[in-house]
């Protein structure tokens, strides 16, 4: 079987076991947790597929990486995915969870780049503009990149709008070589 058939298949059963306990909100932070570990450190998934590291461990690194208090939600779709030797498979069952959490909750995932930190008032007024254009809950996602050096980057699914510094320096720069 593939793996995105697996993942498909663990993500909705774990969003509907987690839904019957009002749980699903709290494994979508979870999940986005463990996949953000997946990412952090690549040497994860080598220890999921390493057979000479026992199941106990897998258990307990997946469960740390949830984060500091994991729902019941979790811990029990942990257990499931070590006993059903699956481990292998967990970052792409915690992201097609995020999806599918996200699909059935009518959430959009939307990134704010700037070069320095954002205050909660710009947080909410960008959460109203993108909810009200969207017609869907926001989850919002700040993230610090000085390289842009001034303005700002909204990123909506797969829509990009680029008002930073950096780009208007390269168009800039683009108009001026032709």
């Amino acid at each position: 079987m593939d793996s995105s058939r697996i993942s498909v298949r663990y993500a909705k059963a774990a969003y509907e076991f987690a839904l019957e306990r009002g749980e699903e909100t709290r494994l979508y932070e979870d999940m986005k947790r463990l996949s953000n570990h997946f990412f952090s450190f690549a040497s994860m998934s080598r220890v999921m597929e390493d057979p000479t590291v026992s199941s106990k461990e897998k258990e307990k690194i997946l469960i740390t990486a949830g984060g500091a208090s994991v729902s019941e939600s979790y811990k029990k779709l942990i257990r499931l995915i070590i006993e059903n030797k699956r481990e292998k498979y967990g970052l792409f069952i915690a992201l097609m969870y995020q999806t599918w959490y996200r699909k059935r909750k009518g959430v959009v995932i939307t990134k704010l780049i700037t070069t320095g930190g954002v205050s909660e008032e710009i947080k909410q007024k960008v959460i109203r503009m993108v909810a009200e254009e969207t017609k869907e809950n926001v989850d919002l996602e700040t993230i610090k990149d000085p390289d842009i050096i001034g303005g700002f980057i909204l990123e909506l699914e797969d829509e990009r709008l680029d008002a930073s510094v950096k780009y208007q320096l390269n168009q800039l720069k683009q108009q001026l070589k032709v």
